[in-house]
């Protein structure tokens, strides 16, 4: 892992990916939750298996990218300027979805409760990347300097080949998530400046045959999944397919949207599901001869409208006193300088 250095320039293409990360995201809570209404067609089924297999590996791989500095720092600095907008985000968001569910329970969710979100810091199910992500550096920077790389490395594949085959059996979601990928963030953590510029020179004809690859390999694993190591290596496959297409697409002009995503993704994350809940709501007020015909395109729709949203009201919200939603208090940080300064940039898809 490269020594930090007192400014880290952010590599386009990482910002696309995680853009592509999170609309993968909303359309994948777009599709789940419209299902359950009866308003998408039972295909996406088969779509949300094959994006899961490269949905949060990408995610996490490219919030690792920006862990190798933030890893070497003071527990105090690491705190005030990365994990303490996670925590607060994870805290605040969890409160709100609370409040949320008195008024518009989910059917489909009837666990959701006060005991869910009383036991959410220890026992995550509502926004659980962000509490692996927190996890994910404290876990880091305890290694750091004192394990070998390559004994971390074989460890997380090691818990990520058993969890994702379902050997090891975790019943929280949070828990099962951590350990599915933490191998990816690892990698991007350690390899960071290795990889960005190798992966910044991707030719313009490798994405296609990296992305038929992947899609061939999401396949062929459906009958293979307790094959130990099968979902992990379509896991790969489908980060570095995904991260060839981000670094082809950002040296064009379609990689603005994408960009502009990848830079504010936890503002998108903690209040678009809200926003495909209040969709699905009016969709569902709608007569059947009218959802059925769009039935295949309404997680499309769902999402561009959830994604959307969520950055207008972070956008509307964030020169006023209701900023408190994404933007951690002083008091929470630590460090009056540090939360006013540093940690929108040090955190993960965040950015004034």
């Amino acid at each position: 892992m490269q020594r930090r250095q007192s400014s880290t320039p952010r590599e386009p293409w990482v910002d696309v990916a995680k853009g592509l990360a999170i609309i993968a995201v909303a359309l994948y809570h777009s599709a789940l939750l419209g299902m359950g209404a009866d308003l998408v067609d039972d295909s996406w089924r088969q779509i949300n298996t094959g994006l899961s297999r490269v949905r949060m590996p990408l995610f996490f791989f490219a919030s690792g990218l920006f862990a190798a500095s933030a890893v070497q720092r003071r527990w105090p600095r690491l705190w005030s300027g990365t994990m303490a907008k996670l925590a607060w985000c994870f805290v605040i968001w969890s409160v709100f979805r609370l409040a949320y569910l008195q008024v518009l329970p989910l059917p489909s969710r009837p666990q959701d409760d006060l005991h869910t979100f009383l036991m959410g810091p220890i026992w995550p199910v509502w926004l659980w990347y962000l509490h692996a992500l927190v996890l994910f550096y404290v876990v880091t920077k305890l290694m750091y300097g004192r394990i070998p790389i390559a004994l971390q490395l074989a460890g997380a594949a090691v818990l990520s080949v058993l969890a994702l085959s379902s050997v090891l059996d975790i019943s929280n979601i949070g828990y099962r998530g951590a350990a599915k990928f933490y191998v990816f963030f690892l990698i991007a953590a350690h390899f960071r400046t290795t990889l960005i510029p190798l992966i910044a020179r991707t030719p313009a004809w490798l994405p296609l045959p990296l992305l038929a690859l992947f899609g061939g390999a999401s396949v062929a694993v459906r009958s293979h999944e307790d094959v130990q190591g099968a979902v992990l290596a379509v896991c790969v496959a489908g980060v570095v397919a995904s991260c060839a297409t981000a670094a082809v697409l950002s040296r064009t002009r379609l990689s603005a949207p994408f960009s502009y995503l990848g830079q504010r993704t936890i503002y998108v994350y903690v209040s678009h599901v809200f926003l495909v809940r209040l969709a699905l709501l009016f969709l569902e007020q709608l007569p059947e001869d009218t959802t059925r015909p769009i039935a295949m395109i309404t997680p499309v729709l769902v999402a561009a409208w959830a994604v959307t949203g969520s950055i207008l009201l972070w956008l509307l919200f964030k020169r006023t006193p209701l900023n408190v939603l994404y933007e951690p208090p002083s008091w929470f940080t630590g460090d009056r300088r540090t939360s006013r300064t540093e940690g929108p940039r040090a955190v993960p898809g965040a950015r004034e």
